[in-house]
Formats: structure tokens, C-alpha cells, sequence
């Protein structure tokens, strides 16, 4: 099989509306490489999957995988344990890939030896064709320290990526336990793979301004927890982490809780997350006191829990303990390419009984 073939994965919850232009995206890649386009219902209630099975026949190596409503990381890892091809294209169910956005990765990949591209985005209305302009104002490059950076924050989403196949396998995909897959799935790449960058436009994703209320997009509560969440659990996971990384970590998760505490929850300045927040400055205590913080979003039952709960563990102060010692991270891609013919059956088994959800992706 050649090295430049592309499984287009994608993920869809209640995208009707958007699907048509979606698939019309993907089948209008440029470029002789082999592909196939692999889309994971993930319980979809509005008549998202009848037009996927309408459209999809239409697209090259089509496969449709239904399952129960469980959220954009477990439908990911779905999708990605389905992959059979060398490289891997992700795509949000209402995202638009720009014509030679495929291509374009994959000659800056093969460029640069990376094992993942991250491309550029920008926002389109529904009824208005987005704008890809060319050339890009500067020229693709690598990213120096990965982890680094995405310690800091993170400013793409799985839509911008192009990835090797294997090095997702490796590196165990999407963090089950956090609902959102986003943040989780790029430390867990940047953990182990050398990035590159281009300011291409590849990929165009809806304005906010036409986002609906109830989309996961829409809430801020759960986006900015599991940025907490996948954030600590890496911690936890990566005990032989330098300490400077977790340091930054604590900070950035402290500062973050504390802001949403003042500026949505309404606490005073002098208040226990406050507390909370001076404490998380300090190495020791300082996980303990951010993993407490995260209480702080989930108040208004808006945050929804990922795969399984996961116990507090302080890594504060474990440079001169063996990191064998320590649980390794789950391989979710090895798991659900297990349970994978299971997991169909029982989606179209169960998709006509799925009720309304409060998540959209």
C-alpha cells in the first residue's frame, strides 16, 4: 500500500444539516493518493445517519460505523481502530476541508519527516462558499517542542491534523476518560511525535455566531474542564514528566479554573478557589488542589464524564521515584479496534432508541 494513503475518519452527533457540503468536501480532495472515508454515527437523533447512508456509497472506501450516543473521544477512537490506511485525516462532522487541504499536508509532511502536520483554519456561514486563499503568507515549518507548546494551550483541533497511522496506535488515541477529545489526543501525539506547521488554510469550521446552544461547542463549561482534565490525567499518566512541565501545567489549570470561578460561577475574590488557586503554585498539593478545581465547572449538571472515573493521584515531588511503579497509559485504539464488530451491531441495534442529547460536536 502506498505510504501517502489517506483514511478520512470522521465523527458525526446531530450534524444534519451540515453533512451534505461536509461529504461534498471530502470527495472534492485533490490528489492521486489511495483513500477511504470511515464516519462514526455516535447515536445521532435528527436523520444524520439516513443521509449518511444515503451520500456515503458515493464516497471511496465508505464505511459507516453506528453506535450509542458516547461522546466525540470514544467515537474517535472508533474511527480510528476502523483506519487502514498509512496516514489518517480527521474531520469534525460540520468542518470543511479546502480542496487541496489533503494533499497539501501530505506534501509538507513528507517535507519535513513529521509524523503529524497541523494545518490552518479559519470560520464559514452555512450558504456562503469559504475562502482559501494562496499562497500563505509564510512558509511551513516545524514546531519545536511540541509538548511544550500545547503545555501552554492548544489553538487547533483534530480537523487541522494529518497524521500517521501508526504513531496514533502508539500512542493510544484519544484519553477515553475525558469526553472531549481535542487536548487529550494532541499531548498524547506531542508526547512522542515531531510536529510541522503550515499557515495554509486547510480546514473551515462554522462561526460561532451560528452555533446553536445546545452544541458541545456552545459549552464552555465542558470545553474548559476537559482541558483540566486531560491536561492532569497526563500528569498522572507521565510521572517522569520534568518538573517544569507540571509546574506550568498546575499554573495554567489554577489560572483558568480561577477566572471561570469569578467571571461565570460569580465567587468572590476572597473565597476558596481563591485558596485554591495561590495553592496550586506550590509543587506540593498543587495537583490535588487543581484536581478539586474541577468541581468548580460542573455545577448546572452541563459537564458530561468520560469513559470512567479516574482516582487522585498527586505526582508532586516524584523525581526519585521509579516511573515503572505507576499504572501507563490506556491504549483506547488497541481496545476499540477489539471490540469494534461489537460495537457496530450494537449501535444499529440500539440507533432507533437513542433519545435526545444534550451534546452535539
Amino acid at each position: 500500500m502506498p505510504q501517502t494513503a489517506v483514511s478520512f475518519v470522521l465523527t458525526v452527533y446531530n450534524k444534519r444539516r451540515y453533512l451534505a457540503e461536509v461529504l461534498a468536501s471530502v470527495a472534492a480532495q485533490e490528489g492521486s493518493f489511495e483513500r477511504e472515508v470511515i464516519i462514526v454515527d455516535d447515536g445521532s437523533t435528527d436523520g444524520s445517519h439516513e443521509l449518511l447512508e444515503s451520500l456515503g456509497p458515493r464516497l471511496p472506501g465508505f464505511r459507516l460505523i453506528a453506535q450509542p450516543n458516547q461522546g466525540p473521544s470514544i467515537a474517535t477512537n472508533r474511527g480510528l481502530a476502523a483506519a487502514s490506511m498509512p496516514l489518517v485525516k480527521l474531520l469534525d462532522g460540520d468542518d470543511l476541508l479546502a480542496p487541496d487541504a489533503t494533499q497539501h499536508l501530505i506534501d509538507c509532511m513528507d517535507c519535513f519527516g513529521v509524523e503529524v502536520m497541523i494545518g490552518a483554519g479559519h470560520l464559514y456561514r452555512r450558504g456562503e462558499k469559504p475562502y482559501w486563499p494562496r499562497p500563505a503568507r509564510s512558509a511551513p515549518r516545524l514546531l519545536p517542542d511540541p509538548l511544550g507548546a500545547l503545555m501552554r494551550s492548544i489553538w487547533f483541533t483534530p480537523s487541522n491534523l494529518l497524521v500517521r497511522r501508526e504513531v496514533l496506535r502508539l500512542s493510544g488515541g484519544c484519553d477515553e476518560r475525558v469526553f472531549v477529545q481535542d487536548y487529550s489526543l494532541a499531548l498524547r501525539l506531542a508526547r512522542r511525535c515531531r510536529f510541522g506547521v503550515s499557515d495554509t488554510l486547510i480546514v473551515a469550521a462554522p462561526d460561532p455566531v451560528e452555533i446553536a446552544a445546545d452544541r458541545l461547542s456552545a459549552n464552555k463549561a465542558q470545553i474548559l474542564h476537559d482541558l483540566n482534565l486531560a491536561l492532569l490525567l497526563f500528569i498522572e499518566d507521565h510521572p517522569d514528566l520534568p518538573a517544569h512541565f507540571r509546574r506550568r501545567a498546575w499554573r495554567r489549570i489554577a489560572g483558568r479554573s480561577w477566572k471561570w470561578a469569578r467571571r461565570e460561577v460569580g465567587r468572590p475574590l476572597w473565597s476558596h478557589e481563591l485558596a485554591l488557586c495561590l495553592g496550586a503554585h506550590f509543587p506540593r498539593g498543587a495537583h490535588g488542589k487543581c484536581r478539586e478545581f474541577l468541581g468548580t465547572f460542573a455545577g448546572g449538571g452541563r459537564v458530561r464524564s468520560g469513559a470512567e472515573s479516574h482516582a487522585v493521584h498527586d505526582p508532586a515531588g516524584q523525581e526519585g521515584e521509579d516511573a515503572r511503579d505507576h499504572q501507563a497509559p490506556v491504549n483506547n485504539i488497541s481496545i476499540a479496534m477489539a471490540m469494534l464488530p461489537d460495537i457496530v451491531t450494537a449501535g444499529v441495534q440500539h440507533r432507533q432508541g437513542q433519545g435526545d442529547q444534550d451534546q452535539d460536536r
